[in-house]
């Protein structure tokens, strides 16, 4: 299957990995603020040397495409694209909340070694204040939301909470829905976003083929960025 370069820079962790025939073999990671910019491209040039490899040796390139931070997105994506052009590999853009969310499947069904068909997993990334960008996975990888903004409410979630065992949140809104809601059907299952979540549907885009256009791939932001102007001086 080849060697898979994963860079994931949707919420403030920097993370880089590569992967080759579907397992990991090399990753470097910070949660050190602001760091993207500098650090992204280190991280890779370092990982390729530290395997031996050129860009150019890669089956693909993989990159979290959103939703998530709009700076970080685009630092990612960025340099995703310019390594797939100058090296003449395919680009794979995953969906950020999808990779969060196969994640937490994977990871609950090692850890519990339970049955876990009655459980949901939803992936969220904090978008500020009370509001999430969310997905709802069933155990089986099905996906019965998709990415969608929500507001956390005391009665979010209820109808999913009678009809499921538990309610397992990922990614890094995951801890303030839980606070905010004190319902002990729900569960953190402490993953967040890494490079490393991306291998399973990087790989599974490879053996399919499908991969994302160069010159018209962009983030899925969900929302457009909120930017704001300065003000005009006084004097």
């Amino acid at each position: 299957m080849g060697s898979i370069l994963c860079i994931e820079t949707a919420t403030h962790i920097c993370s880089v990995c590569i992967a080759r025939d579907g397992e990991l073999i090399a990753e470097r990671e910070t949660t050190k603020s602001m760091s993207h910019t500098s650090l992204t491209s280190v991280f890779v040039k370092d990982l390729l040397e530290e395997i031996g490899l050129e860009a150019k040796d890669l089956a693909a390139v993989a990159v979290s495409g959103g939703p998530g931070s709009y700076t970080g997105l685009r630092v990612g994506i960025s340099l995703a694209k310019g390594i797939c052009a100058g090296a003449n590999v395919p680009l794979i853009a995953v969906n950020t909340l999808e990779s969060l969310g196969l994640a937490s499947i994977g990871k609950f069904k090692e850890e519990a070694g339970v049955q876990t068909a009655k459980y949901l997993h939803i992936p969220m990334i904090d978008a500020r204040r009370m509001e999430v960008y969310m997905a709802a996975y069933t155990s089986d990888d099905a996906c019965i939301l998709e990415n969608e903004p929500k507001i956390i409410e005391k009665d979010s979630f209820s109808a999913w909470i009678e009809e499921y065992d538990k309610i397992i949140l990922s990614g890094d809104g995951a801890e303030k829905c839980i606070a905010f809601l004190e319902n002990p059907g729900l569960v953190d299952s402490k993953v967040r976003c890494s490079a490393s979540n991306l291998i399973k549907p990087a790989f599974i885009r490879l053996n399919a083929a499908k991969f994302d256009d160069l010159a018209y791939y962009s983030p899925n932001y969900i929302k457009s960025p909120n930017i704001t102007k300065a003000r005009k001086a006084l004097f």
